[in-house]
């Protein structure tokens, strides 16, 4: 490789003007309120709500009961058959999953947690929220109340009824999506209020924890060792048969996932017009959803490594496998087959299911024709763009390293070449304060510089900057290196480590 081939630095001055073409698609939050068309909740969704509300004696846990169960269905409940009677008998997670479709999710909190209504406390609408509300009221109308999966009222009706006392709301916000101006709303269940205490807490973490289990996911090293290991195995067992990769998404993913009844008046989040959304389903933002979703992906894990023909791995809903050629059909068959078995007619994400040689998967790209594991070519360019776009020669802010030391530690782990120089980034704002702005030590800004070549080389030069798939298998190694000091001298003998310890 020669740094000065004038062919080698158009391609990479390409990919740095593919960088911020990439960047400069990101959209703001006046493109979503622009996309959100002046959107209300329309007044009948809010009449019908208000109608059942009073049928159900003002109750928001007998109300949201009754909608659960028109919607159960179609979902993971205690409505559809028997959780035994669908899974393996030996599956670890089935009185889990078999609790989660009959009571649904428990919202642990702190002791010391009391509704922000019984307290009089009212979080103000945020500001992000404010400006994209068209957008924000569109899509959990669209995506939440459409479906079922949440219920709409006026404050002033909850605060007369029996539920005045026992509701209550955290924030909405917005965040923007790549190659959408729509953006995502997002809830902040960290947020109580000014003086009460919020849904999220060390002690409901623990606490969901306990109830369903740490979470524990594929790493890529995992995912690579595992396609390795059956292109290996596939090659003695059916030599010249060809492999794929293929993955398949869960449609709505947390949304499959009901609330316990009895928790839903804690699920609120308040709209303009004084309404509030009482969600019926788990939602990104609250620390319990991760933990309960786990059971599910668990538990189809399990299913689906007895039953393929190939091999697989679940990263929260997203399904990533390997198998013949011969098999795909058989083994997507299968897949679908247990997640709408076990979730519902509708679980799956039909139109993201991929199949090819080279798949995505977690942000990095396979290749089986190449043999090799390569960042996924928009993480290239997000990562790029955040190195390019730092001036060396300028004060930063700690979050701002954080993120290229995030980006550095993770994808050093593809381009090797990367490792030396992670922890000059680390060490630049270690101990630092958040707040305020400081010089990039000078072995920060080399690695920066170093960073924006390498990153650029792994997408220029796949072959010789990427990782090798069969690179991730464990191994022993044949030397190893003893250090011995003293303030005087440095004595290093190198020990092959078959006479280690004699």
């Amino acid at each position: 490789m020669d740094i000065n081939d004038p062919m080698l630095q158009d391609r990479m001055l390409l990919l740095a003007e593919e960088a911020f073409a990439a960047a400069d698609e990101v959209y703001g939050m006046e493109d979503a309120e622009a996309w959100g068309e002046s959107f209300t909740i329309p007044a009948s969704a809010v009449s019908e709500d208000c109608s059942d509300y009073v049928a159900a004696g003002c109750c928001l846990r007998t109300l949201a009961a009754e909608r659960q169960r028109l919607s159960g269905a179609r979902r993971l409940s205690s409505f559809r058959a028997p959780l035994v009677e669908i899974l393996s008998p030996d599956n670890p997670e089935t009185t889990k999953l078999q609790q989660l479709a009959d009571e649904g999710m428990r919202v642990f909190v702190d002791p010391l947690f009391a509704p922000n209504s019984s307290l009089g406390v009212q979080p103000p609408l945020r500001l992000k929220y404010l400006a994209t509300k068209s957008a924000v009221n569109r899509l959990l109308y669209t995506n939440f109340h459409q479906k079922g999966l949440a219920i709409v009222l006026p404050r002033s009706l909850v605060e007369s009824g029996q539920d005045k006392e026992r509701f209550h709301v955290s924030p909405l916000s917005w965040a923007p999506k790549t190659g959408t101006p729509k953006g995502r709303p997002i809830g902040d269940c960290s947020d109580g209020g000014k003086g009460a205490l919020p849904l999220n807490s060390t002690h409901a973490k623990l606490a969901c924890d306990a109830a369903w289990g740490t979470i524990k996911h594929p790493t890529i090293a995992d995912i690579s060792n595992m396609v390795d290991h059956f292109l290996h195995q596939s090659s003695l067992e059916y030599p010249g048969e060809r492999v794929v990769l293929w993955k398949m998404d869960l449609k709505g993913a947390y949304t499959l996932l009901s609330f316990c009844a009895e928790d839903v008046p804690l699920m609120g989040s308040e709209l303009t017009d004084g309404l509030i959304m009482f969600f019926l389903c788990g939602i990104f933002g609250w620390t319990g959803t991760p933990a309960c979703f786990q059971v599910v992906t668990r538990a189809i894990a399990h299913e689906l490594i007895t039953r393929l023909r190939g091999k697989v791995k679940v990263y929260v809903d997203d399904i990533f496998g390997v198998t013949r050629q011969c098999d795909l059909d058989y083994d997507l068959g299968i897949t679908t087959t247990v997640c709408e078995t076990m979730l519902g007619p509708d679980a799956v994400e039909v139109t993201k299911t991929e199949v090819g040689p080279r798949l995505g998967v977690i942000g990095y790209e396979i290749d089986l024709e190449l043999r090799l594991v390569a960042v996924a070519h928009k993480n290239v360019l997000k990562a790029l763009h955040g190195f390019l776009s730092t001036n060396v020669d300028a004060p930063t802010t700690v979050k701002a390293l954080q993120r290229l030391a995030s980006w550095a530690s993770r994808y050093g782990e593809i381009c090797r070449y990367m490792r030396p120089y992670v922890g000059a980034l680390y060490a630049a704002y270690t101990g630092r304060k958040t707040m305020g702005t400081f010089p990039i030590p000078a072995a920060a800004r080399i690695s920066i510089l170093l960073f924006r070549v390498l990153l650029s080389l792994t997408s220029v030069l796949e072959r010789q900057f990427t990782r090798a798939l069969g690179s991730f298998q464990p191994t022993s190694p044949q030397w190893i290196v003893e250090f011995d000091a003293s303030l005087l001298w440095c004595w290093n003998p190198v020990v092959p480590t078959r006479t280690r310890g004699l």
